[in-house]
């Protein structure tokens, strides 16, 4: 299971606990998380069950409605939620360099406490300031060799345009924390 699930799935529950899985799918589909996270509806419920085997939750009622079918309500545990605030420090730390693991820890902002969240997002602007001199001397790099396709140029505009983008809205990002937005939802 990818960080970003254990990410979103542990998110969820702690958001809605106690709660069971089609809350927590529910819940995660109104994000479209189906969307961004590449987590099939399905892995929900196994990220559930894996993390209740491995103490990350834990099940605090299994109902049995009259049609046999398991309803299984999960919480999250004092070692669910030190993962829990690792995947998303993690995640704006941007260690994957995927942009599903910035999408979900955007989706649980308010969870982030902002004398935390501060130093990581200035800490993201100085890495991402970093692999935008990286990727102008790679394609000066590129351009000298003359051996690599011509083509292989647009990786490099790629890569620092998307790099562009995410800076620009880090930077804002961080101007808004800054300023007080987007206060925790939550006291744990």
């Amino acid at each position: 299971m990818s960080a970003t699930t254990r990410l979103v799935v542990l998110g969820a529950v702690r958001m809605y606990q106690p709660a069971h899985g089609y809350q927590v799918r529910q819940g995660l589909l109104s994000w479209r998380m189906d969307e961004w996270a590449n987590v099939a509806p399905g892995s929900v419920y196994h990220a559930l069950k894996s993390m209740a085997r491995t103490g990350l939750l834990r099940i605090v009622e299994d109902e049995r409605s009259d049609g046999n079918v398991a309803r299984t309500v999960y919480e999250i545990t004092d070692a669910g939620e030190a993962e829990y605030r690792n995947l998303l420090r993690n995640a704006w730390l941007g260690r994957n360099r995927t942009y599903d693991s910035l999408m979900a820890a955007t989706a649980l902002l308010p969870d982030m406490p902002r004398d935390e969240l501060i130093p990581l997002l200035k800490q993201r602007i100085t890495q991402l300031e970093a692999d935008a001199v990286l990727t102008t001397s790679g394609k000066e790099t590129l351009r000298t060799m003359g051996t690599t396709p011509s083509h292989v140029g647009e990786l490099f505009d790629l890569t620092g345009g998307l790099a562009a983008a995410e800076l620009t809205w880090v930077r804002n990002l961080l101007t808004k924390v800054e300023s007080g937005a987007y206060q925790a939802w939550s006291t744990s």
